[in-house]
């Protein structure tokens, strides 16, 4: 399991910046502010997550900071909780232009084929993210003042790392004893003082 922790934020925002960069449309998260565009000509994505499902079992790893070692409190020890996630992004078009080469599917047909790209696959990667598959295009065309409006949509499922880590803590590096042996009058025979150090 990769153990990079990405920020939800850097993923969100790279996830917006790859797409609108393989549509050359401008793109935005669903529930955000939406930029401004031609009402008249203008196409434009937008995004949504509407299911994220975990896969396995999450785990808890324990990893050894080693520049920590010596810090004042002791912190070299970072309990990290890891898991793998499959996500579905779904992208909708909105289209207002008349053209038949920019119509909704159109776009979602040329974000199908560029997000297979060698530098989108990259992208991906650099999130910690996969590509498992893209759904079929549903066309969800309407009439709205006596005017056709193209809009269609596509799922792509995405299996991704979540790395949550926790508070650190210090272990312990060594431990040892000292003590004394007497015999029965009370004199001292033997003396013990010991450290063992242990392996990180």
């Amino acid at each position: 399991m990769p153990g990079q922790a990405i920020d939800p934020d850097v993923w969100d925002d790279t996830i917006v910046r790859l797409i609108e960069q393989i549509s050359e449309l401008p793109t935005c998260w669903r529930d955000e502010p939406r930029p401004m565009t031609d009402p008249i000509t203008a196409a434009m994505v937008l995004l949504h997550v509407p299911s994220s499902v975990h896969l396995g079992v999450d785990e808890t790893r324990i990893e050894v900071d080693e520049t920590k070692l010596s810090s004042d409190p002791p912190e070299e020890m970072k309990p990290t909780q890891c898991g793998l996630r499959r996500t579905v992004l779904q992208c909708q078009v909105d289209a207002y232009d008349q053209d038949a080469k920019r119509r909704s599917r159109h776009f979602l047909e040329r974000i199908r084929t560029r997000i297979r790209r060698p530098s989108s696959l990259a992208t991906l990667g650099n999130l910690e993210t996969s590509l498992i598959t893209i759904t079929p295009v549903v066309v969800l065309e309407y009439i709205r003042d006596n005017r056709a409006y193209s809009r269609a949509t596509m799922d792509i499922l995405l299996q991704h790392t979540v790395i949550e880590p926790d508070q650190p803590f210090g272990r312990i590096a060594s431990f040892g004893g000292a003590g004394e042996f007497q015999d029965a009058a009370g004199d001292v025979v033997r003396t013990l003082d010991y450290t063992i150090q242990l392996e990180p």
